[in-house]
């Protein structure tokens, strides 16, 4: 031990003897931060409502050669990504059914981005914790200029348990942004010119940093010369990212105005929905924030789809009629295909906008999920979840894995499932992709990331 200490103060007192005490430790402190190779991580979360029948969601064939390309696989259209994507099956929002004071659309909501025991207060019912975006805004969102963005598609959220997705501490309500003009005013209104090209003065200063470092680098032998030569590396990759202009993405401009669209018309919702994805593609690109949500509608509404044919009550006569006949069923199927062509839609969007050697759906986790399970028992099991994107490495993607077929044993709220995985080990394996050290999100019974996920 002695020895070690001794070594340590020989290495602190070698620093200030080189005159580089203060970059050098700006280097040590922000080296996560600044000197790594890999650009920000981002993320979406993505929601829509009324659950989905699994013959008509889950994936056919294994783990890496699954299938989403049968007849009414509502995911058929993210088939041109399949090597970015992860859809695990056999998962349920356990909290609600051990914890919570009732399930289904009324506590779904509240339960399903925060992973916390859901609470009546006042006739009506919240979360006891943030969701996932905000614990993560209030750790990493001071990076950029909007720590989170809450966007819409006739979301109407932050006012009832059934509208609002997305919670700040103790569970208090956000409400999202519907409308695209507002949203564009908010992010683009007051755009800032880029800075003048600093490229020059940042390799002067890296190569003063290398020249220390190398002189240094003669007087150390063992764990000290290994973490000098990683910072050495760590600077010439920063070198040649500022040589290659690859420290930022390179498609950051402000787009054009939206048409004025009225965010409460749901004959609206297609065009809505294409001007949000836009501009908050535009804002990841920017890199004016690195965490939003996009909420499509809320859970139980009754907005009719007549742009892909369903100009039915969605909630009555589509959700809960899947028990009925497989008519309802494939309707359902229809409806979720859409949203998948939406999440396409945005992949392909982040996709073309070229960061360092990738592109910026390389670097982004994309999270899509839905309050309810199948709507026939209107029930909080077996949810459609998708994860998708790059997720910059972070997790294992182009595969569908089943965590159960959750036999459900007894019906009464506190029940109990022969086979179960909780849909924290979704958030929590998000929160440790971040950077956030605890074992758990939200409910601490239910710790640990998804397996078979990192």
């Amino acid at each position: 031990m002695a020895k070690k200490y001794s070594s340590r103060r020989t290495f602190l007192r070698s620093l200030g003897a080189l005159g580089t005490t203060l970059p050098f430790f700006r280097l040590l402190d922000t080296s996560v931060a600044e000197a790594q190779a890999a650009p920000p991580l981002r993320l979406l979360l993505m929601s829509s409502p009324h659950g989905m029948t699994p013959e008509y969601w889950k994936p056919q064939g294994g783990e890496t050669d699954f299938n989403i390309t049968y007849a009414n696989s509502p995911l058929a259209p993210l088939e041109p990504f399949r090597s970015k994507i992860f859809i695990p099956t056999g998962v349920d929002l356990r909290v609600l059914y051990e914890k919570g004071v009732d399930t289904g659309h009324t506590c779904g909501p509240c339960a399903l981005f925060t992973g916390t025991e859901v609470i009546k207060k006042n006739d009506d019912v919240y979360p006891t914790g943030p969701s996932l975006d905000q614990a993560l805004a209030a750790q990493f969102g001071s990076a950029t200029r909007f720590p989170s963005l809450q966007l819409g598609v006739l979301a109407q959220a932050g006012y009832s348990a059934f509208d609002s997705f997305h919670f700040g501490p103790g569970g208090t309500r956000l409400p999202g942004q519907d409308d695209p003009a507002e949203v564009h005013a908010r992010l683009f209104g007051n755009a800032v010119a880029p800075a003048p090209d600093q490229s020059n003065r940042k390799k002067a200063m890296y190569a003063a940093l290398k020249d220390d470092i190398n002189r240094l680098n003669k007087r150390l032998a063992g764990p000290e010369k290994e973490k000098l030569d990683a910072h050495l590396s760590a600077l010439d990759d920063l070198e040649r990212r500022i040589v290659t202009g690859a420290q930022a993405p390179t498609t950051c401009s402000t787009p054009a105005q939206p048409p004025a669209l009225d965010p409460l018309d749901s004959k609206l919702i297609p065009e809505i929905a294409t001007a949000q994805m836009g501009l908050l593609a535009q804002a990841f690109a920017c890199d004016l924030t690195r965490i939003a949500s996009l909420q499509f509608l809320y859970a139980g509404n009754a907005t009719p789809m007549p742009w892909i044919g369903l100009n039915v009550n969605m909630h009555d006569d589509v959700a809960h009629r899947v028990g009925d006949a497989d008519s309802y069923r494939v309707q359902l199927a229809k409806c979720n295909l859409w949203y998948a062509t939406q999440l396409a839609t945005f992949m392909g969007l982040l996709d073309a906008i070229k960061e360092g050697n990738g592109t910026v759906l390389d670097n982004t986790i994309i999270v899509w999920a839905n309050e309810l399970g199948n709507p026939a028992a209107h029930n909080n099991m077996d949810h459609p979840w998708v994860i998708a994107g790059g997720t910059g490495g972070k997790f294992r993607m182009g595969r569908s894995v089943n965590y159960g077929d959750n036999e459900l044993v007894d019906s009464v709220v506190t029940a109990q499932f022969k086979t179960m995985a909780a849909h924290n080990g979704i958030l929590t394996s998000v929160a440790q992709a971040f950077g956030m050290q605890q074992g758990s999100f939200g409910d601490p019974d239910y710790a640990g990331p998804l397996p078979n996920l990192a």
